[in-house]
Order: structure tokens, then sequence, then C-alpha cells
């Protein structure tokens, strides 16, 4: 099998990102029933821009269901992007739902020999998770392809300058309990979290900085959700809990709602836990969501209304745009 790419110019070495499809199609529309030519396009054209050659997997165009090809398809060009020597870094074209169903498909041992990260969000948070947990690899949780629809050009810088950048700071305005912590950072969009409780490919991970995102929960789920996460000892291993965006968290899921928002829900799990809870990160489902690596050791502070996080290395790509030479190995790889 050949990935398909799109050369950069003669005798240069321009940065590669692979990009894979682990999840939903790219269709035109929510309920579209063909693969959005003129959007993969549009969004191809964008990342170009910022200095990257792109490579595809085949089943990048691919229309399954709703998933972009079948199971032994998605696991097997997940493999194919992680495992290419000549990738910097491997891309997901989008989240929607899928990649749970494909863990069970992947050659765990044999990823533990690649090198070139994984940057999503989403529905891609499950990939986060189980290669953490199978292979102990860190990764990025930021913009997926399709992403770059957006145009943001908040969105573009961040996720560029995790890139290029030997250390990892971000310093943004944020409310909550002031802490400052060290460990583990990770996290990701809280259904898929939740959803890998109790399998093989949930990280076990104790003294670690907790980050948590989703889109269209209302707060009593995202309570529920939290709840289930402290009754299983995860959030009590913890020593902080960030909460990036959570839009539509207050709209009603049907009546009975009442008066319940999210800060009921975190009042809640903060009293449970006696965790610190820091909220404002500009992360998850908007389009100007920073770009952060998970599966590191992090240094995070809420300190008058500032939130710090700091990874001292984290997984870089080996080229990247804007970085005059290779980098060496990973220490991760």
């Amino acid at each position: 099998m050949t990935l398909m790419s799109e050369q950069g110019q003669a005798g240069m070495r321009t940065p590669v990102i692979t990009v894979t499809a682990p999840s939903r199609a790219l269709v035109c529309g929510e309920g579209g029933e063909r693969f959005d030519e003129a959007r993969f396009k549009r969004v191809s054209g964008c990342v170009r821009t910022l200095g990257w050659e792109l490579r595809f997997t085949e089943n990048v165009t691919a229309l399954w269901q709703r998933f972009a090809g079948d199971e032994k398809m998605r696991a097997r060009c997940l493999m194919q992007a992680l495992k290419d020597p000549d990738t910097d870094l491997v891309m997901a074209l989008r989240g929607g739902y899928g990649a749970t169903r494909i863990l069970s498909l992947l050659d765990w041992k044999s990823l533990a020999d690649y090198s070139a990260p994984l940057v999503g969000l989403s529905d891609i948070t499950a990939l986060h998770l189980a290669l953490l947990a199978k292979s102990g690899k860190p990764s990025w949780q930021g913009p997926t392809l399709s992403w770059f629809d957006h145009n943001n050009a908040q969105c573009d810088a961040a996720f560029m300058r995790a890139m290029q950048e030997e250390r990892f700071t971000l310093s943004v305005p944020a409310d909550g309990d002031e802490f400052a912590a060290e460990g583990v950072l990770w996290g990701g969009n809280l259904s898929m979290i939740e959803s890998l409780v109790g399998t093989e490919y949930f990280p076990q991970i104790s003294g670690g900085i907790f980050v948590f995102e989703d889109v269209a929960e209302p707060a009593w789920r995202v309570d529920r959700m939290l709840n289930h996460l402290a009754d299983a000892g995860i959030l009590g291993r913890q020593k902080a809990i960030i909460v990036g965006s959570l839009r539509g968290v207050d709209k009603g899921a049907g009546e009975g709602d009442g008066r319940f928002a999210l800060e009921h829900a975190l009042d809640f799990i903060r009293q449970k836990t006696g965790l610190p809870v820091a909220t404002g990160l500009p992360f998850g489902h908007i389009p100007e969501t920073v770009t952060i690596p998970v599966g590191c050791q992090a240094r995070a502070a809420l300190s008058r209304g500032k939130l710090t996080i700091e990874v001292d290395e984290p997984p870089l790509p080996t080229c990247a745009p804007g970085v005059d030479a290779a980098r060496s190995a990973p220490w991760w790889a």
C-alpha cells in the first residue's frame, strides 16, 4: 500500500503530515451520503499554506455507513500512517465517531516503535488514551484536518507554535481554584474518556493533571460523567482538574433540568474529590482551540487569574515548518 502525496518544492525537505481517517467520513452535511470534495480541498489548502506537505491514506475519501471505510480498513490505514518513517506528524481527518471500533484491531506491540506523533481531538481522544495506555506514547490534542475549515488564525498559530517550539508553554486567562501541580497532563473529550473506563485502553494515571472538554452535553450529563470518573477512583488520584470548552452545556436536554448548571456540577466534583478546578482553557470544539500535548510530564498552575501549562519535552515532529534542521529522534520513540 502506498501513500498518496502532494510534493513540495524539488530538492527541499518539506515537513510531512500524513492524514488518516480513523473515525467518521468527511461528508456533505451531517446526514450526507457523499464525500465532501470541496471541503477536503479547502482544508488541505489551508494546511499546505502553513508549510506542510500532505499525504493521505487510502481511506481518507472512503465512505462506509457513516465511517471512512470499514473497521479493518481504518485500522490498517492508521497503522500505516503511524509507522511510516517519512511521516513527521499524523493528523486525523475528522472526529465524529468510530475510533473505539478499531482499537481491538490495532497491533499495539508494533506501534511501540512508531515515532510520528498523532494530532486530533473529539473522537480521536480514544486513540490518544489507548496509545498512552498500550504503548506509553504521548500525543497532541489539537485540530483535525477538517478543523482548518474554521480559517481561524488563532488556532493556526497555536498549532504551529506547538509543533515548532522545543518547550510547550501556554498562558491564558482562567478562573477557579488557585493551584500549582506537576504530573502527567492527560484527558481530552469527556464522553470518550468515560467510554473507555474499565477497558484495557484506559491509562492508569496517578498524580496527573486532568483536562477535559466536550460539546452538546448539558450540565447534568457532564455531572454524571465526572461523577462516574470520581466513583471509579480515577479523579481522586489526580492533582488538579482543568476544564476546557463545553459548548452547549447551558442547553437543556428535555423537561426537568430546572436550574442545574455547569457550576453546580463542578462544585459537586470539587467537594467530592477535594481537587482544585480551573475553568477557561480555550480547548475543545471551538474555532480557536489551542493545541496541547497529552501523556507528558507537565507543570500547571492557576494564579491571579492566569492559567499556565508547561511541558519540557513535548512529542515534537522530527521536522516542522520554520525549524532550521531536523530534530534528533524524539525521547519517546
